[in-house]
C-alpha cells in the first residue's frame, strides 16, 4: 500500500480523533452519549458487509495481482474506522488530559500497525495464493460486534 494513502488515512483518523478529544465537552452536552457507537455499528457492518458480498459477487477473478486500496475507499474507510474514536474522544476530552499526545500517538502507532498489516497481509496472500479479501469484511462485522457489546 503507497504510504501516501497510509499516511493520509492516519492523519484523518488521529485529526477527527484530536477534534473529539478537544471538543468533548461540547459534543457531551449536544449528542445523546450513546450516538457515536450507534453510528460506528452501522457504518462497520455495512462496510463489513459490502466487503464479504464483493467478494462471493465478484464477477471476474484477479488472482494475478494484490488490489491496492484506492484514496477513496481509504478516505471513506478512515472515517468509518474514526466513528468509535469519537466516542473515546469525547470521554477523554472530558478528562482534559494528553489530547496532543493521544492524537500524534494514534497517527505514529495507526501508521506503523497499518504497514504491519500489510505486510503480513501480501505475505500470507503470496504463500496460500488464494484470494483472502472476505476477511476484511469479517474483521469490519467483529469490530462492529466489539462496539454493540460495549454499548
Amino acid at each position: 500500500m503507497p504510504f501516501w494513502i497510509v499516511a493520509g488515512m492516519n492523519l484523518i483518523m488521529s485529526a477527527l480523533l484530536g477534534m473529539a478529544v478537544l471538543a468533548g465537552n461540547f459534543l457531551y452536552t449536544v449528542l445523546p452519549k450513546s450516538l457515536p457507537q450507534w453510528l460506528g455499528i452501522l457504518l462497520l457492518t455495512l462496510l463489513g458487509m459490502y466487503r464479504i458480498l464483493g467478494f462471493f459477487l465478484k464477477k471476474e477473478k484477479n488472482t494475478g495481482s494484490i488490489k491496492l486500496l484506492t484514496p477513496g475507499e481509504g478516505f471513506i474507510l478512515a472515517f468509518v474506522l474514526s466513528a468509535d474514536s469519537l466516542a473515546a474522544g469525547i470521554g477523554t476530552g472530558l478528562l482534559q488530559s494528553g489530547e496532543l499526545l493521544l492524537a500524534v500517538g494514534a497517527f505514529f502507532a495507526g501508521i506503523a500497525m497499518m504497514k504491519a498489516g500489510w505486510f503480513l497481509g501480501s505475505r500470507i496472500q503470496k504463500t496460500a495464493k488464494r484470494d483472502f479479501s472476505w476477511i476484511s469484511g469479517v474483521c469490519l462485522l467483529l469490530l462492529a460486534l466489539g462496539i454493540f457489546c460495549r454499548a
